[in-house]
């Protein structure tokens, strides 16, 4: 199994492009429920990524969503998503509002281990 510190190794020298960087991580966390390792995507890392992942499985449904709002330009959300009764996970976004519209600035993506 190739550790986190190859894989960023290989991320940083390019020796692997940021898809192939996703999928080894996504494969080490699956592996070994390896809590320790973070993706980070700029936005062009982000568009490849979802341009070169099948959108199987990715079906969800949103629960407990939370918009808070501080004055007039800035929010945050929260919600819950459930891909089946076994996959729930959490999803945070900052917004921020510029001159040219709505914009998220952070995001945050996890799934959640759920008791058996």
């Amino acid at each position: 199994m190739v550790t986190a510190a190859e894989i960023v190794a290989s991320h940083r020298s390019g020796s692997i492009t940021p898809v192939q960087s996703i999928r080894r991580c996504s494969e080490r966390i699956r592996a070994l429920a390896d809590p320790g390792i973070f993706i980070n995507l700029r936005d062009e890392d982000a568009k490849a990524f979802r341009a070169a992942r099948s959108s199987a499985g990715l079906a969800r449904t949103l629960s407990k969503t939370v918009i808070t709002t501080y004055g007039h330009d800035f929010a945050v959300t929260s919600t819950l998503f459930h891909r089946s009764p076994a996959r729930i996970g959490r999803q945070m976004q900052v917004w921020v509002r510029f001159q040219r519209g709505w914009r998220v600035v952070a995001a945050h993506v996890s799934e959640i281990a759920t008791m058996l």
